[in-house]
């Protein structure tokens, strides 16, 4: 199995965070006047909850993952959990939380540089990234 690319992990979250960032602040921001630490605080648990329930659902891929040809499976190459996943998705969001969680972040970005490209939020819920085309080949053994 190939590692995933460090910069398909990261443009993958970007096209997800974008999907779920501009309707939320829009529809928060401008509808229902709200202030911006409660949009944030709306926006981490949609988010978590956007990445769980489409990675559940769309065989371990968000949109993001889809078009990066990647998915999440657990350590042993089988279909996390719901939970697994929520729990995935919730360590993620705490990213976006200034000082804090961008040092999490940091840290997660140079692990996926290490031998077994697994960050803090893999390690917590047993997870890995890998390419769509690896089950193929997995499948195919």
């Amino acid at each position: 199995m190939k590692k995933v690319n460090v910069l398909i992990r990261i443009l993958s979250f970007v096209v997800d965070y974008i999907i779920v960032s501009i309707p939320i602040i829009f529809i928060m921001m401008m509808y229902f006047h709200t202030s911006s630490n409660e949009t944030e605080l709306l926006f981490q648990l949609l988010l978590a909850v956007y990445g769980t329930l489409f990675m559940e659902y769309m065989d371990g891929c968000t949109i993001g993952k889809r078009i990066g040809k990647i998915k999440v499976v657990n350590q042993d190459n089988t279909k996390p959990t719901l939970v697994e996943y929520g729990m995935r998705e919730l360590i993620k969001s705490i990213y976006i939380v200034p000082i804090f969680g961008w040092g999490l972040a940091l840290i997660s970005m140079v692990m996926m540089f290490l031998k077994d490209g697994l960050t803090i939020h893999d390690y917590i819920a047993k997870t890995k990234v890998k390419y769509i085309w690896d089950q193929v080949e997995d499948e195919e053994k």
